[in-house]
C-alpha cells in the first residue's frame, strides 16, 4: 500500500511490534510505472469509495531491484562535497601501453 511498515518478531513473546510506519509509496512504486499501471490513482480511487475494475491491460516481464552500496572515501571529499557542492579526485598515472608490437621480420 501507500505506507512502508518496519516490524519486529521478538523471540521472547513471539509478538510482532511495529518499529516504523511512514506514509509513503515505498521505492517500488516505480515498478508500477514500467508496467504502465498509475497505482497511486487506483489508491486515490479507492479513498474516494469508488469501485475499481481489476487491472488486466499492463507491461509484463518488468523487473524493480533495490541494492545499496558501500562507498569507502576521503573526509575530505566530503567536505568538499557539502561545502563547494563537488568532488575533486586525485589524478591517476594511466596504463602505458607498448608501442612495440613485435619482431618485424
Amino acid at each position: 500500500g501507500a505506507l512502508e511498515m518496519e516490524t519486529l518478531l521478538a523471540r521472547r513473546d513471539q509478538k510482532l511490534y511495529i518499529l516504523e510506519i511512514n506514509p509513503r509509496f515505498p521505492a517500488w512504486i516505480y515498478l508500477g510505472v514500467a508496467a504502465e499501471i498509475n497505482l497511486p490513482a487506483h489508491y486515490v480511487d479507492l479513498a474516494r469509495g469508488r469501485k475499481l475494475e481489476p487491472v488486466n491491460d499492463y507491461q509484463v516481464g518488468k523487473l524493480f531491484t533495490h541494492y545499496t552500496i558501500d562507498l569507502i572515501g576521503e573526509i575530505s571529499q566530503l567536505d568538499s562535497l557539502l561545502s563547494r557542492g563537488e568532488i575533486h579526485y586525485p589524478e591517476t598515472n594511466p596504463v602505458q601501453h607498448s608501442t612495440d608490437e613485435g619482431p618485424t621480420s
